[in-house]
């Protein structure tokens, strides 16, 4: 059984995160609980997200440096912006970058640039990869386009970097040649127990490690080595990099991740390990694999590892395609744990296993602003759903009080709104806390007011007025204290409608789970051993998760999906 996780929140714009008072050890996370993706470029799709991480010790901050392609054919990429976060719920950052290729000397057509980041000594470096043409700089034989891998520092994660390197060239540099670029791409670069820096960098199929000075700034002693990881039989065929190559160490075990290419519409993220940096690295199968219920392709990855403890988390790009077009691409995270068990070659141990990573899409709808952003609305009527403080004291209102948990909560008003995000889920349980917040006892009309979640949802459903203009099932909780199940198709079409069973169902908050097994679907209120609603309908087989209400105000928080 696989479980997927499904909770909501959203990206603010403030500048840096108030980094507070951090218990490194509360940041145990199964998978991110304010929703994946966390991070959406210009809250809209994005082809990839080139990114790396590291911890700002002085603020107290998870910094994520990122470089998003543009949503254009124009491949060019001019910047490099950070996110940060006090713990890994609430993340900011700056519209302004805090490196520009263009104003720091690269052409225009800069291209492809990927970045890997590392603190030393007080100093933040960046090392970034980039394919343009490079006329002003020297040594190239002849102008044209070339690949190379450029180094930057400053004195804080923030910037200004500037070129780090005394004679502004590139650190790694490769020309086209009969016709054939040699790109050194996708720099990940480790320091080790003795705090000797290590770099890796992919050169067509193969990954190269060479030494670095003390400095970071200078190729160090020694040749560039191929530590392309070798296959083992158990694992079937050889790597295949499409970049995103990422190492980091854990104990005395170091980790190569990358960006496999064996299938160009998934491509999984793999892994290998090595004792030693300049290899044997041995090709340990796969960290993280497509699922078509929440991300049908993956990016580049990277990781976090909470200081002072050994909790781990994986940090991907995501996007999920309807096999038509991207509905959805971003920054996620999820728990990456390590099994007991060493692997182990030639007589010699290698290190601990990763366990396969569970993708997650988290939200307890506490953490950002604007929740609603990570949901496709009905003709965009997201200013209908708009998030609250909700305070830990009692809320009343003048026909009753409900208590709330969490810091905030979604809210909708009467034009009978709909949330839905991208998502395929076909057997699953879906738990979710809802609530009638208002409602007009005067509403013209034969039907009460409800509130609940839709599910199954085809994805191609437009969302739209009227009320059930989409594809899919919809269960809530009525005004009257009935239950309700039902299923749109442009119509509405009742399924079932419980007896009263609801004691108080106005300003109450209540657990719902939706329980979907095949043809056979069952709904439960608070009580999660025994169903209100047990039924079998085969019109809906799949489709995406979401939020919907009627004629009322309605309240959801700390919303769940586990995949069946």
């Amino acid at each position: 059984m696989l479980a997927i996780i499904i909770i909501v929140s959203v990206l603010f714009w403030t500048g840096l995160a108030d980094p507070g008072k951090i218990t490194f050890s509360d940041l145990n996370y199964t998978t991110n609980p304010s929703l994946n993706p966390f991070f959406l470029t210009s809250n809209s799709v994005a082809k990839h997200l080139y990114a790396d991480a590291i911890f700002d010790e002085k603020n107290q901050l998870f910094c994520i440096y990122h470089t998003p392609l543009p949503e254009t054919e124009d491949p060019r990429i001019s910047s490099i912006y950070t996110i940060t976060s006090s713990n890994l719920l609430d993340w900011s950052g700056s519209s302004d970058p805090h490196l520009n290729l263009t104003e720091w000397g690269l052409p225009e057509e800069t291209n492809n640039v990927s970045v890997a980041a590392i603190p030393s000594k007080g100093t933040y470096y960046l090392f970034f990869s980039a394919t343009t043409d490079f006329p002003d700089y020297q040594h190239v034989g002849k102008e044209g386009t070339s690949s190379a891998i450029f180094v930057a520092k400053a004195d804080n994660p923030y910037g200004p970097f500037k070129n780090a390197r005394s004679d502004s060239q590139p650190l790694l540099r490769f020309p086209y040649t009969n016709n054939i670029l040699n790109a050194t791409d996708n720099p990940s670069v480790v320091l080790d127990q003795d705090n000797h820096a290590h770099l890796f960098y992919t050169s067509g199929p193969s990954v190269y490690h060479l030494n670095l000075n003390d400095d970071l700034v200078d190729i160090g002693p020694g040749m560039a080595k191929d530590v392309t990881p070798m296959v083992t039989n158990k694992n079937g065929n050889p790597p295949n990099f499409s970049g995103g190559v990422k190492v980091f160490i854990r104990g005395k075990t170091y980790y190569m991740l990358w960006k496999d290419s064996a299938n160009d519409t998934a491509l999984p993220i793999r892994y290998a390990m090595s004792p030693h940096p300049e290899g044997l690295f041995v090709d340990s199968g796969w960290v993280l694999e497509p699922d078509q219920a929440v991300a049908t392709k993956l990016g580049h990855a990277t990781v976090i590892n909470v200081p002072t403890t050994d909790i781990w988390y994986l940090v991907y790009s995501r996007t999920f395609s309807d096999g038509k077009s991207d509905l959805q691409s971003g920054l996620a995270y999820d728990r990456m744990y390590f099994n007991d068990e060493m692997e182990e070659n030639e007589s010699h141990n290698i290190g601990p296993t990763i366990k396969p990573v569970q993708m997650g899409v988290a939200g307890n709808f506490n953490a950002f602003s604007d929740p609603i952003s990570r949901f496709q609305t009905n003709g965009g009527r997201s200013q209908f759903f708009s998030i609250w403080p909700w305070t830990k004291t009692e809320v009343s209102r003048p026909s009753g009080s409900f208590h709330g948990d969490d810091d905030r909560y979604i809210s909708s008003w009467w034009i009978e709104p709909m949330a839905l995000l991208p998502s395929n889920f076909s057997n699953f349980v879906f738990d979710i806390n809802v609530a009638i917040t208002e409602f007009n006892p005067n509403y013209p009309g034969p039907f009460p007011g409800d509130v609940g979640v839709m599910f199954r949802v085809a994805i191609s459903s437009t969302l739209g007025l009227p009320t059930d203009n989409y594809y899919g099932y919809y269960t809530g909780i009525r005004v009257d204290g009935r239950v309700i199940l039902g299923m749109a198709s442009g119509t509405w079409n009742e399924l079932i409608v419980t007896e009263p069973v609801l004691d108080t169902p106005y300003q109450k908050l209540y657990r719902m789970r939706v329980w979907a097994m095949e043809h056979r679907l069952k709904v439960h209120v608070d009580d999660m051993e025994n169903a209100l609603i047990d039924v079998t309908d085969e019109t809906y087989q799949s489709g995406g998760a979401g939020l919907r209400s009627f004629r009322v105000d309605g309240l959801w928080d700390n919303m769940e999906i586990r995949k069946l």
